[in-house]
């Protein structure tokens, strides 16, 4: 019974699964190579190793700075938590990094499918998570190790939130 239902279920959302394997080959095997390493994918990834591994907020790229050496008062603390416990999970480097964004844009489109499938029907909630997936914006930022990717998710979950009055 419960195999019955596995299959139905994937039947029932067999174009969002489509979707999802299309967003997965559009960022996974291009994680170390596209885009090219930014100056602040170098700079989160700093201040995430340094409390990965030392448990403080260090960066000392900018020694001289507002005492950034000895602690950075940069306003992503929870991205560079998060980041960090992906350091720590994973190990330390730029595909690790990136995997972050990779995963806050696949909850991302799981959280817009949903809530779009509740709001309207299924079929528009197919078209908006398609519309997400081929935006070269959205695949660039999901590449990269900046906090967009993460801010869009919980901003989308707060105005979700706001507007079904939760």
């Amino acid at each position: 019974m419960g195999i019955e239902k596995v299959k139905q279920s994937i039947k029932e959302h067999s174009s969002f699964l489509i979707i999802c394997i299309l967003y997965v080959l559009l960022t996974i095997p291009f994680l170390g190579s596209s885009p090219l390493i930014w100056y602040d994918e170098g700079v989160s990834s700093e201040v995430s190793w340094h409390l990965a591994s030392e448990g403080s907020f260090k960066q000392p790229l900018w020694t001289g700075y507002l005492k950034y050496e000895e602690f950075s008062t940069h306003p992503n603390y929870g991205y560079f938590f998060i980041l960090a416990l992906f350091f720590k999970l994973f190990g330390f480097g730029i595909i690790q990094a990136r995997l972050v964004s990779v995963v806050a844009g696949f909850f991302l489109l799981i959280s817009v499918y949903y809530i779009t499938k509740q709001m309207t029907t299924k079929r528009t909630a197919v078209i908006a998570t398609l519309v997400f997936v081929v935006n070269p914006l959205f695949i660039l930022s999901a590449r990269m190790v900046r906090q967009e990717m993460m801010l869009t998710l919980f901003g989308f979950l707060a105005f979700i939130m706001i507007v079904l009055g939760y």
